[in-house]
């Protein structure tokens, strides 16, 4: 099974309600497919295999605790993981956590997604990345602007992973397409 727009507070609730029942308070802050889902960016159709966490790492209950909801649902164990959230944590654009938006408040379970325009930049990083097809869909349901990119370009340069050529061939890709669909990136 995948997460969609149709079962991601369920399986959000289930979480909190275990949560509750194990006297656990917790706060996550998503990014990633799950992030867009869950804030209503992309269509029905789009579904990911994980919910993505910036912070925080989990600990052993929580690790349990997750795959135990995974199971109920019929999704992978780790389908709540903050792997990806030890690579971005440290880079994540500063100030990030002042533009967080909450995607679900449970008695004992809050998320909280990164902002659009963080979303943007991971996303722009991600298609940079992988030149994935569902990354570039994500990012342009996030209807940037060309200032957003630029932003977003600018950030994945100062990471220092990804060639100066590869984020420039991107960003003409990206631009032709946000300017077909009338936004006017032009760069």
């Amino acid at each position: 099974m995948m997460i969609d727009e149709k079962n991601i507070l369920k399986v959000f609730k289930e979480l909190d309600q275990i949560m509750e029942e194990r006297c656990r308070q917790e706060k996550l802050f998503i990014f990633g497919s799950a992030a867009l889902i869950s804030m209503g960016f992309v269509g029905k159709d789009r579904m990911t295999e994980d919910v993505d966490v910036v912070k925080p790492l989990f600990d052993k209950e929580m690790i349990e605790v997750v795959a135990h909801v995974g199971q109920k649902f019929g999704l992978k164990t780790r389908w709540l993981n903050s792997d990806g959230g030890k690579v971005f944590l440290k880079d994540i654009p500063l100030g990030w956590e002042a533009r967080v938006v909450e995607v679900y408040k449970g008695t004992s379970l809050n998320i909280f997604s990164l902002g659009r325009t963080d979303l943007i930049c991971t996303k722009l990083d991600a298609f940079c990345d992988r030149q994935l097809m569902t990354d570039q869909q994500d990012l342009l349901a996030l209807k940037p602007s060309t200032e957003e990119i630029e932003h977003a370009s600018q950030w994945i340069l100062s990471r220092g992973h990804i060639a100066e050529e590869v984020i420039k061939d991107v960003k003409l890709e990206i631009g032709k397409l946000i300017k077909n669909r009338g936004r006017g990136f032009e760069r």
